[in-house]
């Protein structure tokens, strides 16, 4: 039992609970000693108490009675902004869908009563802000995406919410009321009541006056901790020396040795977390169809670039093959003029461009149509309606033989669509070196094999005309010498 009680001592920086005590009290420490004029010194001080708080708590407040967020919340009710900022912030992150989605069910309860407790501050200081918070579409998005989650309980929060806020701003029928019964559980109940919460910040002189008594006894114990570490210091050094050895035949025998390169390190295993790490990465689409399925999955950052730069190039590959492009020309059109730039993705506009060029190329007389239309009846951003107007702008240059512009441009962002090899019959590289013809000789020698074939067939079946006689007759432009005879004449 000794033993395991000095283990524990010795290796009280592995405790949570233990660390975190140790440094709360050499912050408390640091305080004390900094003077008032030491700006710089008081920011340093309190970025280290800001990540303390985040040590080893990543669930937001988890696991902790709402008096936290109750204090928390209260240390900042005095700052009109402060407290605006804690409102605005906590909708937009509530609505957020991909935090409905992936963040637990009890993070989401501590953030509701945070966000509740912040509203109820906002409306007693400043009824009109929170008048015009709530009509802004943060707030709308909120109860919308709650309502449309999946998981009852984040449904439930949602409902909570939009009733409790519309409660502080709206009057008689205009209150929302969701007339369900799980908004009329003592549980919901308890949440909407948290907008009626006021509290207020005490006196710190009876905490201070209790804890100072305390100081000696706890540096005592700060200080005699590290008493118990020079024992195994001392024995590690011992072992150093011993293990300390110098031969020089070791060292020749070295020298023999051929060293080899450092192999290529992989990005993805130097990243420290690695639960980032993503080892199945998604390949290029070889069909439409995994096309448009690429396209829709706009929550996938790597789906979406690889969609954009082999989209134009994909396209036009199988314009001639089939009816994959004819078949989905309208949908892909329709995901490519609505597609957003999420990711901030290089060239993502060029990208779009070029694939919707190969749309309306593929199929000019559908799809001119279907462009034009969706111009002037789609309701679209003034950026997609623009894009519209370049793909039938340089559409119809390309379909006009003036594409060579486009052609650079469509080079310069690496979808390539000079090929229009279909995929899947092309043989490998060496063989299709060895089999192909090339493509220069034949187009020289097409045209003129052709026109003299179209030629000779012509001639055999429309002979030519027989030649009537011309009568060569003398200068006719001389004058004669008699004006009178040629009018008689």
């Amino acid at each position: 039992m000794s033993s395991a009680k000095s283990q524990n001592e010795r290796y009280w920086v592995a405790d949570g609970s233990s660390y975190s005590r140790w440094l709360g009290q050499n912050i408390i420490f640091w305080l004390k000693s900094l003077p008032e004029g030491a700006e710089q010194a008081w920011k340093s001080c309190n970025e280290l108490f800001g990540k303390c708080l985040r040590l080893g708590h990543i669930g937001a407040g988890i696991g902790e009675g709402v008096a936290i967020r109750r204090a928390a919340i209260a240390s900042l009710s005095k700052n009109k902004k402060d407290i605006e900022t804690v409102l605005e912030k906590s909708l937009s992150q509530f609505g957020d869908m991909l935090y409905i989605r992936h963040a637990p069910i009890l993070q989401q309860e501590v953030h509701a009563q945070a966000l509740l407790l912040s509203a109820g501050y906002v409306c007693r200081m400043s009824p009109l802000r929170l008048t015009m918070i709530m009509r802004t579409g943060s707030h709308l998005s909120v109860v919308s995406n709650r309502l449309a989650a999946s998981s009852p309980r984040a449904r439930f929060l949602g409902m909570v919410i939009g009733e409790a806020l519309s409660g502080l701003v709206d009057k008689g029928d205009k209150v929302m009321d969701f007339k369900l019964n799980d908004t009329k559980t003592p549980e919901a109940k308890w949440y909407k009541s948290l907008v009626n919460v006021s509290d207020t910040i005490g006196n710190l002189e009876p905490l201070k006056s209790k804890f100072v008594p305390q100081i000696p006894r706890i540096t005592k114990a700060a200080k005699s901790k590290p008493a118990s570490k020079p024992n195994p210091l001392r024995g590690n050094s011992k072992i150093i020396a011993i293990e300390e050895i110098e031969d020089d035949e070791v060292e020749s025998d070295d020298d023999g040795l051929t060293p080899y390169a450092k192999p290529d390190s992989d990005a993805e295993d130097s990243d420290e977390d690695p639960t980032l790490i993503t080892r199945n990465k998604p390949t290029a689409p070889v069909y439409i169809r995994d096309l448009i399925t690429y396209l829709r999955d706009t929550e996938n950052y790597d789906r979406q670039r690889l969609a954009l730069s082999t989209a134009a190039s994909l396209i036009r590959r199988k314009a001639n093959f089939g009816t994959e492009v004819s078949s989905h020309a309208e949908e892909i059109a329709t995901l490519l003029v609505g597609l957003q730039d999420k990711y901030d993705i290089e060239n993502f506009q060029e990208m779009r461009s070029q694939a919707m060029i190969a749309i309306l190329i593929a199929l000019p007389e559908k799809m001119g149509q279907w462009f034009s239309k969706t111009f002037f009846d789609g309701d679209y951003s003034l950026a997609q309606h623009a894009a519209i107007l370049t793909t039938l702008g340089l559409g119809a240059r390309e379909l006009g033989g003036h594409g060579s512009e486009e052609k650079s441009l469509n080079n310069s962002t690496g979808s390539s669509s000079t090929s229009s090899s279909f995929p899947s019959k092309k043989p490998p590289e060496a063989m299709h070196k060895y089999y192909s013809p090339s493509s220069s000789r034949p187009a020289l020698t097409a045209t003129p094999n052709s026109v003299e074939a179209l030629t000779s067939n012509l001639q055999k079946h429309f002979p030519r005309p027989p030649q009537s006689p011309v009568s060569r007759h003398p200068n006719r432009t001389q004058h004669p010498q008699n004006p009178h005879l040629l009018l008689s004449s």
